[in-house]
């Protein structure tokens, strides 16, 4: 099936109205829990904008209680999507599939437990743990200089293997981002221009998606390089200051 712009700008729509409705069951649920000043707003995760709903009164709850409020954003993002998957198979409107599905791999990557997402706090709330990524990670770089036997004694286990995998993630989608958005002829720009010359009827929903994604990697590119600057300028300054 061929989607057109509009399509498309539907699928988006669609999804990031699930992203806000995840956003609001944690809301609601930390409130049911006693919470009175929760937040909902936007951010950045490296490079990614991403909603987010501030649950630091949860703190004060039971285990129970902070997990259900963590897994609450999910629930209700899941309900969203299955309606959506409904009124696919009364439809058969392929956008309305797509959203499903995008919806779908939101809440699988949400679940993820090795970035800073609802999984992660899952497991801060399992372990009553809220530095566990930090010590994680912590303890999987000394691997580089002290054995793994000694790192298991001032750790725990669990720490440490968590903190190595995620260690190797972020590195993983690091390079992995880098090599896609270097790959791109021009950013995305050539693509425009050649879109531009060779189309008849350009809407609005074109140069969103057209500029939308050149923006994106432009940001990408400037993130990625800031980062090797400050990595750089670290090493350097600690090198310096040692001699």
């Amino acid at each position: 099936m061929f989607y057109t712009s509009m399509d498309i700008l539907l699928v988006a729509f669609l999804t990031m109205l699930a992203i806000l409705i995840h956003e609001l069951g944690h809301a609601i649920s930390a409130y049911r829990y006693g919470a009175r000043r929760v937040s909902i707003g936007i951010g950045w995760y490296f490079i990614f904008p991403v909603a987010y709903a501030d649950l630091s009164e949860s703190w004060g709850f039971s285990v129970r209680q902070r997990m259900l409020s963590t897994i609450a954003g999910v629930f209700y993002q899941a309900v969203f999507g299955s309606l959506i998957f409904i009124g696919f198979l009364v439809t058969e409107n392929m956008c309305f599939y797509s959203a499903s599905i995008a919806i779908l791999i939101s809440i699988l990557w949400n679940l993820n437990p090795f970035l800073r997402l609802d999984g992660y706090w899952l497991i801060v709330d399992l372990l009553d743990n809220p530095n566990l990524r930090k010590e994680g990670i912590t303890s999987a770089k000394r691997l580089f200089k002290t054995p793994v036997s000694a790192e298991i004694k001032k750790t725990s286990i669990i720490v440490l293997v968590y903190g190595v995998i995620s260690l190797l993630l972020l590195t993983f989608l690091l390079v992995k981002l880098s090599l896609e958005i270097y790959q791109t002829q021009g950013f995305g720009i050539y693509e425009i221009i050649k879109h531009v010359a060779t189309s008849d009827n350009l809407g609005i929903a074109d140069w969103v998606l057209y500029f939308g994604t050149s923006l994106w990697k432009g940001l990408a590119l400037i993130f990625l390089s800031w980062q090797a600057y400050l990595y750089v300028q670290k090493k350097f300054i600690k090198q310096r200051t040692s001699h």
